[in-house]
């Protein structure tokens, strides 16, 4: 739901009010990375997001499959690869969108994914796909049923 004035601004045949998108990666093995789509840092409740180019594609929900999400960033200093090569397991992603009228109030968002793989990069690059939780490819049941864990069953 956005605030009164991100509506009245979204609406308005022009503003001066600039929409913010802002990414944070989590993992255990990384430090936290945290980045806006601006030319400037900003601080946004208490966190500092580096200014690093990237487009972000939102997820859709279309009921058919699961939402997907893609973020193309910059890969000229190749830091984020390089980061993200040194990882056991599957980052976090979070994604936000805030306005330079309040950074402390989240528009849209917080939506946390999954980086689900990197379909594409190269030098001027990376693209990533990001979705939530995979619970299609959970066991179903969860456990198994056997002698061990059930031992009536099989008296």
């Amino acid at each position: 739901m956005l605030s009164t004035d991100a509506l009245r601004s979204a609406l308005a045949q022009s503003t001066g009010v600039v929409w913010l998108e802002l990414i944070t990666i989590e993992h255990p093995d990384l430090t936290t990375v945290r980045a806006v789509n601006n030319t400037e840092q900003i601080v946004s409740r208490g966190n500092t997001f580096e200014p690093f180019p990237f487009e972000m594609k939102l997820p859709t929900q279309d009921g058919e499959q699961q939402p997907v999400a893609e973020i193309r960033i910059s890969n000229v200093g190749r830091e984020i690869i390089d980061t993200l090569r040194g990882v056991d397991g599957i980052p976090t992603v979070t994604l936000e969108i805030v306005t330079d009228d309040d950074l402390d109030n989240v528009e849209w968002g917080p939506k946390q994914m999954d980086l689900i793989g990197v379909p594409s990069y190269n030098v001027d690059s990376i693209t990533f796909k990001l979705s939530y939780e995979r619970i299609l490819q959970q066991p179903f049941p969860a456990d198994s049923f056997n002698p061990a864990l059930f031992p009536r069953l099989f008296a």
